[in-house]
């Protein structure tokens, strides 16, 4: 999404808007709703949720709150890889 990488889902993590409007990482692949798919790199993330393309992707706004703890979730999970 946010470095154009191409390759098989499984190189990428998940995030969904369920049909209630919920967003969050969808590890198993198997949330129901809009999914958007991001790298694992830590810069990835930073651009997807600060400049808007994960809510673009997902077509429908995402709450600072939620921006800030997919964030922090990214930055816990992916902080020595990319």
């Amino acid at each position: 999404m946010a470095c154009h990488r191409k390759g098989p889902k499984s190189d990428f993590v998940r995030v969904v808007r369920t049909p209630e409007g919920a967003v969050a990482i969808d590890p198993p692949r198997s949330v129901p709703g809009r999914g958007a798919y991001v790298c694992r790199q830590l810069s990835c993330w930073q651009a997807a949720i600060e400049k808007g393309r994960l809510a673009h992707s997902l077509k429908g706004p995402v709450t600072p709150q939620v921006r800030a703890s997919l964030l922090e979730q990214a930055r816990e999970r992916y902080k020595t890889q990319g």
